[in-house]
């Protein structure tokens, strides 16, 4: 999923078309896959491209329906991009919050891995910092079942 720069309309055509790229399964190393260059599937993919026109043959090219590029996301959708691009600015401060919640209910880093659905080892990679991922809302939903409460608290407080 993108992470918007600060002046981008999440709404924004941009936007949500680099979303439903994301929903599709088409990132960056997909669009690359069907033909567009490096630079140009890193821009569509991160919203960093002016759409407008183009849309049109952006769907044609990727063998969908315009509509499924460019229609208003869901309230689900709002919600989970709006928790992934939280995490994403959180970056590894997220995982380490999400464990230390998890440890302060009894749960080992072994038992939070499994059930958010990640390999344990890559989970310690990323909390030493010797990997990347973002810790999404889909995974805090299947913590927060097994902590209680809402998947947000898992997320550090938001910097102003």
């Amino acid at each position: 999923m993108p992470l918007l720069a600060p002046h981008q309309d999440p709404q924004g055509l941009e936007a949500r078309v680099a979303f439903h790229l994301y929903r599709l399964g088409l990132n960056g190393t997909a669009l690359r896959r069907i033909g567009f260059s490096k630079t140009t599937a890193a821009d569509l993919a991160n919203a960093r491209i002016a759409l407008s026109r183009r849309v049109d043959t952006l769907a044609r090219d990727l063998g969908v329906d315009e509509q499924e590029l460019t229609r208003p996301l869901t309230d689900d959708e709002r919600t989970d991009w709006a928790f992934y691009r939280r995490s994403a600015r959180s970056g590894q401060l997220a995982w380490k919050t999400a464990a230390t919640r998890g440890r302060e209910a009894g749960l080992s880093s072994y038992r939070v891995a499994r059930v958010i659905g990640i390999d344990h080892r890559l989970v310690k990679r990323v909390l030493d910092g010797k990997a990347s991922m973002v810790f999404t809302r889909e995974m805090a939903l299947a913590l927060a079942e097994v902590l209680g409460g809402e998947p947000e608290n898992l997320l550090p407080p938001e910097r102003e």
